[in-house]
């Protein structure tokens, strides 16, 4: 019985995301990861700019992700305090 349960809950999340393709929509996690691959080609990835990401809500690993990668490289990066 719990196998039938993953196997419709895999089928589900098959079809979200066979959705979104189709839709040519992202979820939260594609959009940070597509903007982690676009941010060395910006002026922000000028690491000699200052870079305040102040009060940033970071609840998911793709949220972190995001924020390390405009943190990474920085003279003098804050940590976030779920980090510490």
């Amino acid at each position: 019985m719990r196998a039938r349960g993953l196997d419709e809950l895999a089928a589900i999340a098959e079809a979200y995301d066979r959705e979104l393709a189709g839709s040519r929509l992202a979820d939260a996690t594609e959009i940070h990861a597509a903007a982690i691959e676009a941010l060395p080609g910006t002026p922000i990835a000028d690491r000699d700019l200052p870079l305040l990401l102040l009060d940033v809500p970071v609840r998911e690993q793709h949220e972190r992700a995001f924020v390390e990668a405009l943190a990474r490289g920085r003279a003098r990066p804050v940590d976030h305090p779920d980090r510490r």
